[in-house]
């Protein structure tokens, strides 16, 4: 998706435009948090990398409708 300066979301109702706004909000709060700290080498299931631990409880968003694969049980990977 390429952004420019200003941009318009349109779409029919219950097409997802609230839910792109939202994972724009929890994106540039990750960020925040992420740089106020030093990267870690972060063990994932199909590498090792650098990078943030970011708990979404941390972040001041609604996360009532963030969940991975449709199951809220596991916590999602970005």
């Amino acid at each position: 998706m390429s952004l420019k300066e200003f941009n318009v979301l349109v779409g029919p109702n219950n097409a997802g435009k609230s839910t792109i706004i939202s994972a724009f909000r929890i994106l540039s709060e990750g960020i925040r948090k992420a740089l106020a700290r030093k990267s870690e080498f972060l063990e994932l299931p199909n590498q090792s990398t650098w990078g943030y631990r970011v708990s979404l409880i941390d972040l001041p968003v609604a996360t009532e409708n963030v969940f991975y694969n449709y199951d809220d049980k596991e916590s999602a990977i970005v």
